[in-house]
This record gives structure tokens, sequence and C-alpha cells, in this order.
């Protein structure tokens, strides 16, 4: 593992434009730790028997978890960790954002096309993935953008963004912008 400061990066992007694979390269290969909200909520939808972690029983319990213990509770559960080294994938809402930079930390945006995207997703195969295009695309305009503090807001997060990394290409491509990426930032 490469030596590294400390530091605390927070991941966002649309769906399936890479986050976690960029977070479990940092965790595999510079000795960071992974935290990802999404995995706070499917613990939740999990624990409390509430079904299927489709996207959008899992985007309903991710607003009603912010919208119970605030917007930026899934962020404040990433940031309770004692590591030196953090990477926070999942966040969909500006409190979030705000919340890792308040704690020192700084984002980053892992950009793709909507087209590689939708192949990904599609290829991945997680439950609620088997979307038409068309769907697909509905999905990102619904995390996109919202009025609702508790609600999903991507657009907006990624306009906060310190970094972007491009994952237009292949996955070796991907990791040598990641080492770029932090090779600039060191």
């Amino acid at each position: 593992m490469k030596p590294l400061r400390p530091m605390k990066l927070g991941v966002v992007g649309h769906p399936s434009s890479g986050k976690d694979t960029f977070a479990i390269y940092l965790k595999d290969h510079y000795g960071f730790t992974h935290i990802s909200t999404g995995d706070f909520i499917r613990f939740y939808v999990l624990e409390n028997n509430l079904g299927e972690p489709t996207r959008p029983l899992l985007q309903q319990t991710g607003n009603f978890l912010r919208e119970k213990y605030g917007p930026d509770h899934l962020m404040k559960l990433a940031l309770k960790s004692q590591v030196e080294r953090i990477v926070i994938s999942g966040l969909r809402n500006t409190a979030e954002a705000e919340a890792l930079k308040k704690g020192g930390g700084k984002l980053v945006v892992v950009s793709v096309p909507i087209e590689q995207r939708y192949k990904w997703a599609v290829a991945r195969g997680r439950p609620g993935d088997n979307l038409t295009f068309e769907e697909f695309k509905k999905q990102q305009e619904v995390e996109g953008q919202s009025n609702d503090p508790n609600g999903l807001n991507v657009n907006a997060v990624i306009k906060m963004a310190d970094y972007v990394v491009d994952n237009y290409s292949n996955i070796t491509e991907f990791h040598k912008k990641i080492d770029d990426f932090l090779s600039k930032i060191l």
C-alpha cells in the first residue's frame, strides 16, 4: 500500500457511475476504509424486515431516516469512524455533502455518460437494475433533484464537488485516473 496522509473523501455520481468501484480501489490500493451510506440503508431495510432492497424501497427508507434523524444523518454515521483514511460513497443530498466538508472532507464526483452507466447497471444485475433505458433515465431524474431537504438531490451534490474523475473507458483506465487524481491531491 502507498502511504498517504489522513484524508476524508466523499464520492458522488449518478446511478451506476462507479462510486463503489472508486471507493473499493482506494481501500485495496491506498489503505482507505470504505463506508457506503447505502449500506446503512440496506441494513435498516433488512433489520426491520421491510422487504426486497429495491432501489425505490432504499430511496424511500433513506428519505425516512433523513426525515427522522436529520438530512445529514447518514453522513454523520459514516464520519463516526475513527480511521485516518476514509472514503464514503453514496452521498445523495446537500446536507450530507455539507457534513462531509464540515468534517474536513473533500467531495469527488465520478462522471460517466448515461448510456455507459445503463450498460453497467444491466450487467451488474442488482435488484431493480432490470430497467429499460427510459426507466433508467427517469430514475436519474428522480434522484437528480428535489426541493425536500431530506430527499435525493444528486445534481446539487455534484455541483458541490471539489474534484471530478472521469470513468469513460475500461476498468484499467479508471484505475489509472484514480491514481493520477490521488497523486495530484497529495
